[in-house]
């Protein structure tokens, strides 16, 4: 859905799509996200100088191409220096590990209505999307939404990111 020839550095992935070819867990959590958060989207990504950013097992890099095939690209509206300091922010935090907890936080107010215990909020223990609006927030200034762990639904409906959005 991407030429990865065409992003900036400070653009925003959002991926749709469940991926079974990654194996049975990672497509039933793709599939859990979108029912949770009644979107299409499932993961977010960062783009950086020529790599992808993305909160994975840990904070990594990867290839922009990595999800040309299903991903959606969203331009932030922000000056280019603000974009600057996202990446640069999120490069910093290579090696972070992803959080569990986080993803259980969100599905507990995404579905259940529950706020869960702050410990699962810690800060480094951050869902793809949360990493990626922190990098903005923290890093830039520039927050996407008021939620403490969004989805990559809440991404999604930022006024901040700027691009189509596909139709559920």
């Amino acid at each position: 859905m991407y030429d990865p020839h065409t992003l900036e550095p400070g653009d925003v992935i959002l991926v749709a799509g469940v991926h079974w070819s990654h194996g049975l867990v990672a497509g039933l959590l793709d599939a859990a996200i979108q029912w949770a958060t009644v979107s299409p989207f499932h993961h977010a990504a960062l783009v950086g100088e020529g790599v992808l950013i993305q909160s994975l097992a840990t904070v990594q890099t990867g290839p922009l191409d990595a999800y040309a095939a299903d991903g959606w690209v969203f331009h932030v509206d922000a000056p280019s220096r603000a974009c600057a300091r996202a990446v640069q922010w999120a490069m910093a935090h290579r090696g972070n590990p992803y959080g569990v907890g986080a993803i259980l936080a969100d599905a507990l107010m995404d579905v259940a209505h529950v706020h869960p215990p702050a410990r699962w909020c810690r800060p480094r223990w951050v869902t793809c999307s949360g990493f990626v609006e922190r990098a903005y927030s923290r890093g830039a200034g520039v927050p996407f939404t008021w939620r403490p762990l969004p989805s990559p639904a809440d991404l999604a409906a930022s006024p901040v990111l700027v691009g189509p959005r596909p139709v559920p």
